[in-house]
């Protein structure tokens, strides 16, 4: 009678202690498919956040493209330069739209981003003025001309500084963000370590169990 309570007991033991590894095997799994999904999320503002300041750089070269090949033509009289001016406004009009989605959470660069369009806007007419001036002038270039792109390089400068404006903004979120990730990459990594401390203790609680058992 005694010796069937102590193998009671024991198996008891033995369930329980199996029972709870498992248990805290099962919390650590589960911790680590949270710390894996919290850890995509905030690589996913990373990279959104990366997004946008190319995409602001993308626009900034795109105008500098557009003002050299206005340059060019009026340099070299040859209308294969008015085609990457064309293009580079239809380009940016393509980037702004992709800006206007991907900051659309934000109020602040969602305010800066009208800004910089109606900023564009004015440098492209000042831009195409110009152009017009020049041809009408039979290829000469004029006062007027001249005034255009004297008000053309002062928007320029409100351009440059209203896209450094949102990069900055974005750079301070890139910081924050890329500490939250160093942040749950940490904690994943002490559960995945966690998770194989606790298997290595189950395995080992088996293995003396088991041997105990099968001593008795």
């Amino acid at each position: 009678m005694i010796d069937r309570f102590k193998l009671l007991k024991e198996d008891l033991k033995t369930r329980a202690g199996y029972g709870a590894a498992s248990l805290l095997l099962l919390i650590a799994y589960l911790l680590t498919l949270y710390s894996n999904h919290q850890l995509l999320s905030k690589a996913k503002l990373v990279d959104h956040t990366n997004k946008v300041i190319l995409h602001l750089e993308y626009i900034s070269s795109s105008i500098k493209d557009g003002e050299t090949a206005v340059r060019g033509y009026v340099l070299m009289k040859d209308n294969k330069f008015l085609v990457p001016f064309t293009h580079s406004r239809q380009t940016i009009d393509s980037v702004y739209e992709l800006l206007h989605t991907e900051t659309s959470d934000n109020p602040a660069q969602q305010m800066n981003l009208e800004i910089l369009h109606k900023l564009i806007d004015n440098k492209y007419k000042a831009l195409s003025f110009g152009l017009n001036e020049f041809q009408t002038n039979n290829n000469v270039f004029s006062s007027e001309m001249a005034d255009s792109m004297a008000h053309g390089r002062l928007v320029m400068d409100s351009i440059r500084n209203t896209i450094q404006r949102m990069e900055d903004s974005e750079s301070f979120l890139l910081i924050g963000r890329g500490f939250e990730l160093n942040d749950q990459f940490r904690t994943l990594n002490y559960i995945i370590i966690v998770s194989l401390v606790l298997t290595v203790l189950m395995i080992t609680y088996g293995f003396i169990t088991y041997t105990k058992e099968n001593n008795a």
